[in-house]
C-alpha cells in the first residue's frame, strides 16, 4: 500500500492529467480505507465530493462515505450519509447500490418496513442492476422478520420462481421450510429442507436443512425418514454442530421404531461425545430407560438400567 501511495503521489505531482490527478486522489483514500484509518479516508472522500460533486470521482467518493460507515457499523452516520448521497445522486450510476445498502443498514436497524421498502425500489427502478438478485432476497428476509408470512411466503415463491439459479436459492427454500415447521405444516417444512440439502449437498447448510427435516418427519411420525435424515447428517458431516444432536434424536426415533438395541447404541455415543451436558445427561436417562425395556427379556439389563439411573441421580453436575 504505501509502494502504491507513493506513486499516487508521483501522479499528483505532476498534474499532467487532470482526470487522472483526481482519480489518484480517489485511491489515496482507498488507500487509508483498506489500512484501517477510516476517519482519514472519510475526510478525503468529504473533500473529493464537495469539490467535484458533478464527477463520477465526487459521486463515488460520497457513496464511499456511507460505506465506509457502514463497514466500521456505525449504522445511524452509514444511513444518514445514504440518505445525503440519494438526496444529491438522484439518477448517478450508483443509486442502485445506495438503496440496495441503506436496505440492508435499516434491516441490521431492525426498521423492516424501511428495508423493504428500499430492496422494493431497487427492484422497481433497476431491475437489471448487480446488486437487484441480493435484494429480492433480502425483501425475502425483511418480509420474514416483519412477522408478515403470507407476504414472506408469496415473496419467496416468487424468488423460486423467478430467480432458479440464484445462489440464495437454498436460503429462500431454508427460511420456507422454517416457516412451515413453526406452523405445523411439517411435510411441506420436510420438503423444503430436503430440498436445501438436495441442492447443496456439501454445503454446511445441507446438514442443518437434514437436521430440520428429520425433526418434521419426526413430527408426522415417519419415524423411519427421520432416523434416514439424521443418518445422512452424522455420516457426512460428522463435525457439524448439530451432529450429536442428531445421534440423540436418531436414538429417540428408534425406540418409536421399536429398535431398542440400535437406539441404546446412539445413545451410548452421545454420551461418549457430551459427557458432562445437558444433551449427555438426557442420553443418559435415556439409555437407561432402553436397557430397562431390554430387561423384559434379559434381566440383566435390569441392572444396567439401575447403574445408568445411579450415575445421574449421584452426579452433582446433572440437573
Amino acid at each position: 500500500y504505501q509502494l502504491a501511495a507513493d506513486a499516487y503521489r508521483q501522479m499528483i505531482d505532476l498534474a499532467a492529467v487532470p482526470a487522472l490527478e483526481l482519480e489518484a486522489r480517489s485511491q489515496l483514500a482507498e488507500i487509508e480505507a483498506r489500512q484501517g484509518r477510516l476517519q482519514e479516508a472519510r475526510d478525503q472522500f468529504a473533500v473529493l465530493a464537495r469539490d467535484f460533486p458533478e464527477t463520477a470521482i465526487g459521486e463515488r467518493a460520497a457513496l464511499r462515505i456511507a460505506e465506509l460507515h457502514q463497514e466500521a457499523g456505525a449504522l445511524a452516520a452509514a444511513r444518514a450519509a445514504y440518505d445525503r448521497f440519494l438526496s444529491d445522486y438522484t439518477n448517478g450510476a450508483r443509486v442502485a447500490s445506495a438503496l440496495y445498502n441503506r436496505g440492508l443498514v435499516a434491516y441490521q436497524q431492525y426498521l423492516f418496513d424501511e428495508a423493504l421498502a428500499d430492496f422494493e425500489a431497487v427492484l422497481s427502478r433497476f431491475p437489471d442492476s448487480a446488486v437487484a438478485g441480493d435484494a429480492a432476497y433480502m425483501r425475502v428476509c425483511g418480509a420474514f422478520e416483519s412477522y408478515n408470512d403470507a407476504r414472506a411466503v408469496r415473496l419467496a415463491r416468487e424468488f423460486l420462481a423467478n430467480r432458479p439459479q440464484s445462489t440464495w436459492v437454498p436460503q429462500v427454500r431454508f427460511r420456507l421450510g422454517e416457516q412451515a415447521f413453526n406452523a405445523g405444516h411439517y411435510e411441506e417444512a420436510e420438503q423444503e429442507f430436503e430440498a436445501v440439502a438436495a441442492h447443496e449437498p456439501r454445503d454446511a447448510s445441507a446438514g442443518d436443512a437434514l437436521f430440520w427435516a428429520a425433526r418434521a418427519a419426526a413430527a408426522r411420525k415417519q419415524f423411519q425418514r427421520a432416523v434416514g435424515y439424521d443418518d445422512r447428517l452424522v455420516s457426512q458431516f460428522p463435525d457439524h454442530p448439530k451432529a450429536d444432536e442428531a445421534l440423540y434424536y436418531q436414538g429417540e426415533s428408534l425406540v418409536e421404531l421399536g429398535d431398542y438395541p440400535a437406539a441404546l447404541a446412539r445413545f451410548e455415543a452421545v454420551v461418549r461425545r457430551q459427557p458432562d451436558t445437558f444433551l449427555g445427561f438426557a442420553a443418559r436417562g435415556r439409555r437407561g430407560d432402553c436397557q430397562f425395556t431390554l430387561g423384559a427379556e434379559d434381566p440383566a439389563r435390569f441392572e444396567e438400567a439401575i447403574r445408568s439411573y445411579r450415575e445421574i441421580a449421584e452426579d452433582p453436575k446433572a440437573p
